[in-house]
């Protein structure tokens, strides 16, 4: 069957003629599952992420995120990417300032 031309929208019959699962190779079917596992696994991390952090630590609405989040694959990968602020990066938060307890001084010997 053709494939519908430029601006006429796909048939059943034409959709349902695509490749079958049946029809492609062991390497294939692997690679399908391997990458279906790695995008619902950072999507999985994603969501966790976007679930736990407070809004103030998230760069734009969360509601957003959430939305983009099942733009697969980069809403997962825009939030982790982009989409994080650092605890540091909170533009409420004072600047942090380093105290003596932070350095680590060497022991002494007796």
């Amino acid at each position: 069957m053709r494939h519908p031309a430029v601006g006429q929208t796909a048939t059943f019959e034409a959709v349902a003629s695509a490749t079958r699962w049946s029809d492609l190779t062991g390497r294939q079917r692997a690679a399908v599952v391997v990458l279906a596992l790695a995008e619902f696994g950072l999507t999985a991390v994603a969501a966790g992420d976007l679930y736990r952090r407070p809004a103030a630590q998230v760069r734009g609405p969360k509601t957003l995120w959430w939305l983009g989040m099942f733009v697969q694959p980069v809403g997962p990968v825009g939030y982790l990417a982009l989409g994080r602020r650092e605890p540091d990066d909170d533009p409420g938060r004072p600047p942090r300032i380093p105290v003596a307890a932070d350095r680590r001084l060497p022991a002494r010997t007796p």
